[in-house]
């Protein structure tokens, strides 16, 4: 499980290079360039690109400081084409990764979300 010490240490190397391995909608893909901005178990910003760590259009597998050194590396062994379009994917997959105090709270941001654009 990825808590809040991880994300100390993804912020501490803001401003340095980085690859990224996520999926976008089915599809592997790799991000490189700098680390901007980290959003506590939401999201980075790599190169103005923003990325959900877990998310409606993907998630990240692993972020890796040019150096090699691994900042972040998701606990789980997810196939690319995962569907996280689907509510209980995307939980789980929050519980798995980040632990039930975090994926309640994205739930309930979700449940906010698609409440007020009447979803």
């Amino acid at each position: 499980m990825i808590g809040k010490k991880e994300m100390e240490v993804l912020k501490k190397n803001i401003g340095k290079k980085v690859k990224v391995c996520h999926t976008f909608y089915g599809s592997s893909e790799i991000t490189k360039g700098i680390l901007e901005e980290v959003g506590d178990f939401g999201y980075i910003k790599v190169d103005g690109k923003s990325m959900p760590f877990v998310g409606y259009s993907g998630f990240i597998k692993k972020i890796i400081r040019q150096d090699g050194f691994p900042l972040f590396v998701s606990p789980l062994c997810c196939p690319d084409e995962l569907n996280l379009r689907e509510e209980i994917v995307r939980d789980a997959v929050l519980l798995i990764t980040f632990g039930k105090k975090i994926a309640s709270r994205h739930r309930k941001i979700w449940k906010a979300m698609k409440k007020s654009v009447n979803l």
